[in-house]
């Protein structure tokens, strides 16, 4: 802060050089002159459209900054002021210039007034540079005009106004919409066509430890899911060429990250956590925009700080090296440890734009606290945060010294080139989360090609709400099951999508109580359009296949992207006729109701449940459940990841306990977990064996003295951090 505020303020002795060539010092005001005159015709170039006008208006420029030279007074630095001037002076002569030519031609009656508009046009779009750079911060302001106007370069920009690269690279955009630049882009003297060009090449692709424009096979936008209307900033897809490029740089860097030790990994992922937060501001806003989620306290105060300290939990994972299971068994000379597996590809969900980032996120943290290589694709609903991440890390990787090509961005690739990127022979492993369709089509290429891939899928999230239950606490539930599902538009992979009563009196009061719940509540933002068009055509599949719908229904009824809160309902015996269908995933606010006549029928519906990451049940306290509870929890224990006894699914902490996994479809094997350090790094990871290895050959975690002092091994049949 102090660094910032001080460069507000001109030197002294600059100050006094200024005054006193405004107060009659004629050597001195053409010396200053003279040498700020490159500035000023650099300047006057970009705000005049005619080259052969340029030396006419730095001249008028030049005068009007000399009879102003009295007025300076030393706030902010003597250029800064100069450019003010002399933008001023120019917009002054081209509208004098305009008037003339205005009169003659109407006097004189010589033409049409075809260019008038192109005139107007440009003036409008200088007046709407000036109002958008007004809204910018000062710093961010002096880095876009410099960058965009005078088109100076970054590490021109950094020189000049002593600060890192990074920053001024931050600053370049501005991140709350990017219409900054476009306007300043419309202001140059290429006009529309550079300004075209500017936006289509705006947004670079992180390759081999380089931001650079992107060999795109065309360009997409993400949409303000609130306000329905695209954001500003294009962002490429990416043609087979890049990714090729990228995996190259990303073998290059797996190289040298096999020999890198855990204490740098760890010094990485700390030193991405402290930069990121040092922008936190940013990161929440972007997300905003690009998801409709709220600032706070969704993205600020949970899901922010739940980011950063995964990354620190994956530094201590790094640094510790007890995940990797290093075992020794002395009478065989055989030791065998988990080591890193290679380039890791990293596709992130939409629901969490900072949690599960393809450029930050679980999966990202847990290849990384593996020793492995990321290649990032971004998810399309929120590029924007994803190249925030990305450009930390990339920044931390060189602060710390680990392989340019550690992480690596890309937005988007055609289908056909993200099968051939997770099974090309160059990767290690792929992290996917998202839809169940797009996900198989991985999972076939993948698999075909024997290479590793763990998906998150789809999953109901089974709820059974026993008698006992609703007999004692019957408000409660329904408040905790209403909470649970329409929180954050029902838009999380734990959602309690699926809830089994047993019928009764209770039962229907229960029904009746959550229908008025759900038809009270407000209805939230979903993430995109594509998040609304799915939840519409799943919630007509579940009415086709026999659900009944209590409430909701249909598309609409918040603000942007929305649909009304749903609730549905099917009896015991109609899903058992038509589990599949009945099954349909509906991402969102929305949840299926089913009735059975009896225990035994509920027993029956349970073991037709598809494999879910969640299982709850809900019992009586005092132990009237105790009996039905074991024949459920029986059924449902091997068709979930985690069970609940309870409590509402949810919330995932992040634990070393924690289980984000299950038997498909809710992922792709039920042995992993996408959630919990360390465990989920061992998914990117290859299990290497030494047999009969000279003990100067093996690796560090496997020799006899423990040389971290703090890594658990197994030696011998026994956990122990001692030394052989």
């Amino acid at each position: 802060m102090l660094r910032t505020l001080t460069r507000r303020f001109e030197s002294r002795a600059r100050v006094r050089q200024v005054n006193a060539a405004g107060h009659g010092d004629q050597v001195g005001a053409a010396a200053l002159i003279d040498e700020i005159l490159p500035r000023m015709r650099k300047l006057v170039r970009h705000l005049v459209r005619n080259d052969s006008d340029i030396e006419d208006f730095t001249q008028e420029a030049a005068v009007a900054v000399w009879r102003s030279l009295p007025g300076y007074r030393g706030e902010g630095f003597f250029e800064h002021w100069v450019d003010k001037v002399v933008t001023r002076a120019i917009f002054g002569e081209r509208r004098r210039r305009r008037t003339a030519r205005s009169l003659v031609d109407v006097e004189g009656n010589r033409g049409s007034f075809e260019g008038l508009s192109v005139v107007q046009d440009e003036y409008l779009n200088r007046r709407r540079a000036i109002r958008l750079l007004a809204l910018l911060p000062i710093e961010q302001r002096q880095v876009v005009v410099r960058h965009h106007i005078l088109e100076m370069s970054v590490p021109e920009i950094a020189t000049e106004l002593a600060i890192p690269f990074e920053t001024v690279r931050s600053r370049c955009v501005w991140r709350a919409g990017g219409c900054v630049p476009w306007a300043c882009a419309r202001w140059s003297t290429r006009g529309q066509r550079r300004c075209k060009k500017a936006r289509m090449s705006a947004q670079q692709v992180l390759i081999a430890g380089r931001w650079r424009p992107s060999q795109a096979n065309g360009s997409f936008r993400a949409d303000n899911p609130t306000t329905k209307e695209p954001l500003p900033d294009e962002y490429p897809i990416s043609s087979w060429q890049e990714c090729d490029e990228a995996l190259n740089a990303a073998v290059a860097a797996a190289v040298v990250l096999r020999k890198t030790s855990g204490a740098k990994v760890g010094e990485f992922l700390d030193a991405f956590a402290a930069r990121v937060e040092a922008r936190k501001d940013e990161f929440v806003a972007m997300a905003h925009a690009e998801t409709g989620l709220p600032k706070a306290p969704r993205l600020a105060e949970v899901e922010f700080p739940r980011t950063t300290g995964q990354l620190r939990q994956g530094a201590a994972a790094a640094r510790d090296g007890s995940w990797t299971l290093p075992t020794i068994d002395t009478k065989a000379n055989i030791r065998s440890m988990l080591a890193p597996i290679g380039p890791v590809c990293v596709f992130g969900p939409n629901n969490f734009p900072f949690a599960f980032n393809s450029a930050a996120g679980g999966d990202f943290t847990a290849a990384i606290a593996a020793g492995n290589p990321v290649i990032a694709k971004a998810n399309s609903s929120h590029p924007g945060t994803t190249r925030l991440f990305a450009e930390e890390a990339e920044a931390a990787a060189r602060q710390v010294g680990l392989p340019a090509a550690t992480v690596q961005l890309i937005y988007r690739t055609s289908h056909a080139d993200g099968e051939r990127l997770v099974s090309d022979p160059r990767v290690g492993a792929t992290g996917y989360t998202g839809s169940r369709s797009a996900g198989l089509k991985l999972k076939a290429a993948a698999d075909a090609a024997g290479k590793a891939i763990y998906v998150e899928l789809s999953s109901v999230n089974p709820v059974v709400v026993l008698p006992g239950a609703l007999e004692e606490r019957l408000e409660e539930v329904a408040a905790e099951f209403a909470g649970s599902c329409l929180m954050g538009a029902g838009q999380f992979c734990t959602n309690p999508g699926f809830v089994i009563l047993q019928k009764g009196g209770k039962t229907d009061a229960f029904i009746k109580t959550i229908v008025e719940k759900f038809r009270a509540a407000p209805v939230g933002t979903l993430l995109s359009s594509a998040v609304e068009k799915t939840l519409t055509a799943a919630v007509a599949t579940l009415t086709k296949a026999g659900a009944e719908i209590l409430v909701g229904g249909t598309a609409g009824g918040g603000k942007g992207y929305s649909f009304a809160n749903t609730l549905l309902l099917a009896s015991g015996e109609h899903f058992l006729r038509n589990h599949a269908a009945l099954q349909t995933e509906a991402f969102g606010n929305s949840s299926l109701l089913v009735v059975a006549d009896d225990l035994g029928q509920l027993c029956q519906i349970v073991d037709h449940v598809e494999g879910s990451l969640t299982g709850c049940i809900y019992s009586h306290r005092g132990g009237a459940d105790d009996a039905a509870y074991e024949k459920v929890a029986f059924h449902l224990r091997p068709l979930v990841g985690r069970l609940l006894n309870d409590k509402m699914p949810t919330g995932v902490a992040v634990s070393p306990a924690m289980n984000h996994g299950g038997p498909y479809p809710s992922t792709g094997h039920p042995g992993f977990t996408a959630v919990g350090i360390p465990a989920s790094l061992r998914r990117f990871a290859m299990l290497q064996s030494f047999d009969a290895v000279r003990p100067a050959r093996l690796p560090a975690l496997l020799q006899d003295k423990n040389l971290t002092e703090k890594t658990w091994r197994f030696i011998d049949l026994e956990w122990t951090i001692r030394s052989l």
